[in-house]
């Protein structure tokens, strides 16, 4: 019984101990740049920016269709132009997040050690001329 007045009264003396500036008001914290993330506590530092739609980071879904932009569809033609200016017979190019997988057949007429070559010098191409992918060539 003792023990637990003690630790009662011990309770009540630290309670009203504060290391903290206890007038601080919410004004008193920069919010916009805290971890609250870009909810309406970050509205306020937004008032005045001004904002460009021209400018924005759209990823690949393009929202103004009347400006040429780079499709998938484009990189693969690209790699298959290359296949046949190396003299291979394109067979297909698929193209998979940052990788691109590309099936190449050689001319009937080499020979193995020719195939190796060409199909080496057909890597190093298209690792020059694509270099945003992993190529993988068969």
């Amino acid at each position: 019984m003792k023990v637990a007045k003690t630790g009662i009264i011990a309770l009540l003396c630290l309670a009203g101990c504060s290391s903290g500036n206890m007038g601080a008001t919410s004004q008193d914290h920069d919010y916009g740049k805290g971890a609250f993330g870009p909810g309406p506590l970050n509205f306020e530092h937004m008032k005045n920016e001004s904002f460009d739609p021209e400018m924005t980071n759209t990823g690949a879904s393009y929202k103004d269709p009347s400006v040429k932009h780079r499709t998938l569809e484009d990189d693969a033609r690209q790699v298959e132009a290359i296949v046949q200016k190396h003299g291979f017979r394109s067979g297909a190019a698929f193209v998979n997040g940052g990788h691109i997988y590309v099936k190449a057949h050689p001319d009937e007429k080499w020979s193995k050690s020719e195939i190796k070559t060409e199909r080496s010098d057909l890597q190093k191409a298209l690792k020059a001329e694509i270099p945003r992918y992993d190529v993988h060539l068969r």
